[in-house]
C-alpha cells in the first residue's frame, strides 16, 4: 500500500509540472535573443560598408549598430580623422534622435583614445593668508588656442566657506588671448584641508571642446596655511 500511495504522490507531482510549464508560441522572437552584427573586414573597406549602412534605409537600431561598431574599428585601425569627419555630419544631419545620440556617442568614444587637439590652458594662483575666516582670492588665469567661448567657475566649494563673488564666468576668448577671473572666498573656522575645483570648458563648435580641471588643496590653519597642488 505505501509503495502505490508513493506512486500516485509521483505521477501527482509530474501531471502537476506539466500543467504549469508555460506553452510555447512558435514563430514569436524572444527579446534580445541575439544582437545586429555585421560581416566587416578590418581594412579600410569597413567604412564604405558602414556608410552604406547608416546613409540607407536601415532602421535606426542598425544603423546606431553601424556608428558604434564603426567606432570602434577606427580607433583599432588608427583611422579616426575620416570617420570624426564623417560622424559629425551624421549628428547634424539624422532626423533620428537615437541616431544622433549614437553619433555623439560614438565621437566621445574616439575622443577617449583620440584627444581632439587643445583649445587652450588654465592655470590657478591663490592670493590671502590661508588663516581662519580670512578672504583670499582664488583666479583663474586662461589662455586660448583658438577663438572660443568659455565657461570657468568653482566647481564644488567645500562645506564651511564662503563665495562672495560669482561662482563662475562666462566669456568669448580669441586665439593667444589671456583672461583671469576671480573668485573671493571667506575661508572656515576650523583648520583642514579643504580640495576645490577650478573647471574650465572651452568651446570651439558643438564638436570641438574642452574641460580642464584644476584641482588644490588649500591647508587652512591659525597660523597660516598653505596651497597644495
Amino acid at each position: 500500500m505505501r509503495w502505490i500511495l508513493l506512486f500516485l504522490a509521483i505521477l501527482l507531482a509530474s501531471m502537476v509540472s506539466l500543467c504549469t510549464q508555460p506553452e510555447e508560441k512558435p514563430g514569436i522572437e524572444q527579446k534580445n535573443q541575439s544582437s545586429i552584427v555585421y560581416n566587416v573586414t578590418l581594412d579600410s573597406s569597413y567604412f564604405e560598408k558602414f556608410k552604406e549602412i547608416i546613409d540607407g534605409d536601415s532602421s535606426p537600431k542598425e544603423k546606431e549598430t553601424a556608428i558604434l561598431e564603426m567606432a570602434q574599428i577606427a580607433i583599432m585601425l588608427n583611422d579616426s580623422d575620416r570617420v570624426v569627419e564623417y560622424l559629425k555630419d551624421v549628428a547634424t544631419t539624422s532626423d533620428d534622435q537615437n541616431v544622433v545620440a549614437a553619433a555623439y556617442a560614438a565621437l566621445d568614444i574616439i575622443r577617449d583614445y583620440y584627444p581632439p587637439e587643445a583649445l587652450g590652458e588654465l592655470a590657478v594662483d591663490v592670493d590671502g593668508e590661508l588663516k581662519l575666516g580670512s578672504s583670499v582670492n582664488i583666479t583663474a588665469n586662461v589662455r586660448a588656442y583658438s577663438n572660443c567661448n568659455g565657461m570657468v567657475g568653482i566647481k564644488r566649494l567645500p562645506i564651511g566657506f564662503e563665495l562672495k563673488s560669482n561662482v563662475r564666468y562666462k566669456f568669448e576668448i580669441s586665439a593667444d588671448e589671456a583672461k583671469s577671473f576671480t573668485f573671493e572666498i571667506v575661508l572656515p573656522e576650523q583648520s583642514g584641508e579643504y580640495p576645490l575645483t577650478v573647471t574650465l570648458f572651452l568651446e570651439k563648435s558643438r564638436f570641438d571642446y574642452q574641460q580642464i580641471d584644476q584641482k588644490i588643496i588649500l591647508k587652512v590653519n591659525e597660523e597660516g596655511g598653505e596651497v597644495l597642488y
